[in-house]
């Protein structure tokens, strides 16, 4: 009986002991892992120039320098993971794989029953890029000057030349039959020789108005003939403005009715996918470049900036990107869904926009202040 009492007396103290032994270890073991560093976030990324560029010893790039900047606001640690096929980076993010996904990811409903995206920080749209058509000035000019429009202008400008001829001759062929004769077709023609050189050199000085009325008529035709020529030089110019970028939208037109190239798995080939043109896809634009130098694309639809930067780096006469930005795109930061960090990506990136630096990015890459 009194062992028995002794035991329960002894496992009482035994008991809290153990408890707070217990209670210790766990307390260890939690500021052990508060003391261990945060995992760095796993940043996936793929080469798209200008926005990611990847070099044998580092990345550059667009999106690299964004990133960087809202790291660094954020105080978010991370590492650089590179994948060479774009969809391999979209498929990580979905799965989670990836912590975030930094390219030149245009945001799309489908991508957006699959993961997260950041406020967009890229607006853009599709263009189109095509062997550049060889120039030929000399068809060009006469093209312009002998279209129904620029003879229309021609024609005016003659008639007025005629009616002021007429008025000078019938002023001065009495007090100046030297230079402008009395009979009415010699004198016309001195007189339409007189008006013609007057409103495009100001005269010669071998035809002179000498009467007053003939003086100030003088006066008003060379004034006049700085606004008539200045005018007839800017319908000619504007003319020919005009009839290249009708010639860029039938290029484009004659483009949709044959075979276009792009790169697949894109925004570029949805939007082909819903007008029904048709198309072929590519692995990247050059591959996409060799299509249309082997006859098996007409042109290339793709996003705007990456088309415009492939065109300046290769450096080559034989491309150029046509006609105006359509299908308006917005890229983001991809992020899995339900990611912990969108809310603070999405601040730091807002910061970002605000204070000027995003501005200051997007000029060292694209060489021009922001559009939107």
């Amino acid at each position: 009986m009194i062992d028995k009492i002794y035991l329960q007396r002894l496992r009482v103290p035994f008991l809290t002991l153990f408890g707070t032994i217990f209670m210790l270890g766990s307390t260890v073991t939690l500021l052990a892992q508060d003391s261990e560093p945060p995992t760095p976030l796993k940043v996936y990324t793929s080469a798209t120039p200008p926005f990611v560029i990847v070099e044998p010893d580092r990345l550059a790039g667009f999106s690299i320098d964004l990133w960087k900047e809202i790291a660094l606001r954020a105080d978010l640690e991370y590492e650089w993971i590179v994948v060479d096929d774009f969809m391999e980076l979209l498929e990580n993010v979905e799965s989670g794989e990836a912590d975030v996904g930094m390219s030149a990811i245009v945001m799309t409903a489908e991508r957006e029953q699959v993961m997260d995206f950041s406020h967009p920080f890229f607006v853009s749209g599709l263009r189109v890029m095509t062997i550049k058509e060889p120039i030929r000035p000399f068809r060009n000019i006469f093209s312009a000057i002998f279209s129904l429009d620029i003879l229309k202008l021609f024609a005016a400008f003659f008639v007025l030349i005629i009616v002021i001829a007429n008025i000078v001759w019938f002023f001065e062929r009495r007090s100046n039959d030297d230079h402008f004769p009395k009979g009415y077709v010699a004198g016309l023609w001195e007189a339409i020789w007189w008006a013609s050189v007057t409103v495009t050199t100001v005269g010669y000085g071998d035809k002179v108005p000498l009467g007053k009325i003939g003086r100030v008529l003088a006066l008003f035709w060379m004034v006049a003939g700085l606004f008539l020529v200045a005018n007839l030089t800017a319908g000619v110019t504007s003319h020919m403005t005009v009839t290249a970028l009708q010639g860029q939208e039938k290029r484009l037109e004659d483009m949709a009715k044959s075979t276009v190239a792009t790169i697949g798995d894109t925004a570029a080939e949805a939007f082909l996918v819903q007008r029904g043109i048709k198309y072929i896809t590519a692995e990247n634009l050059d591959e996409a470049h060799k299509m249309l130098l082997d006859g098996r694309a007409t042109g290339v639809v793709f996003n705007a900036p990456l088309l415009d930067y492939y065109v300046q780096q290769q450096r080559s006469d034989d491309l150029e990107v046509i006609g105006e930005t359509f299908e308006e795109e917005f890229s983001g930061i991809a992020l899995p869904i339900d990611s912990p960090y969108r809310e603070t990506i999405n601040q730091a990136l807002l910061s970002i926009i605000e204070d000027g630096t995003f501005a200051e990015i997007y000029l060292k890459w694209f060489g021009k202040e922001v559009e939107w």
